[in-house]
């Protein structure tokens, strides 16, 4: 499970669970869908303690009207302060969030139109395969029956 960074307006964020399949992260809460190229939005990675040591969970940080993850930019800057008779140079970093706006879609409305029938169908994305327990214990059952007649532990 993943992690976003959800800014809602300008003043309040809010950390929600995100589900990532390839070319889209969900985020359930809201019925948000944002676009997910791994190569240019590379999230940062959210460092949690547990009794069994520390673990890393991704963090992808969004905007309620940008439909692209933000993109986080460090920049240093010098600053030169004088005081009295010296010059001091002072080194100060500046963290950016980037996010494209796209002018056609919201999340919301990303959400909706990929999940349409029509359109959901021409965007490749791929399907989480569920197995029936019962399928399952039937295809073993038989295995195992055929394995019992063939060393002849059950006699017909």
């Amino acid at each position: 499970m993943a992690k976003g960074l959800l800014l809602l307006d300008e003043k309040t964020v809010e950390i929600v669970d995100v589900e990532v399949t390839p070319g889209f992260i969900d985020v359930p809460k809201y019925g948000f869908r944002f676009y997910s190229e791994e190569e240019e939005n590379k999230p940062l990675m959210l460092i949690k303690k547990t009794p069994f040591g520390i673990k890393y969970e991704p963090l992808y940080i969004l905007k309620w009207d940008s439909v692209f993850p933000g993109k986080v930019q460090i920049e240093n800057k010098t600053i030169k302060i004088k005081k009295k008779s010296k010059t001091l140079n002072k080194v100060v970093q500046t963290v950016t969030i980037v996010a494209t706006r796209d002018k056609k879609f919201t999340p919301e409305v990303l959400k909706k139109v990929t999940e349409t029938k029509v359109i959901g169908n021409i965007i490749p994305t791929k399907k989480k395969i569920q197995m029936n327990g019962l399928a399952v214990g039937i295809v073993l059952g038989a295995i195992l029956m055929y394995l019992m007649i063939v060393l002849k532990v059950i006699k017909i």
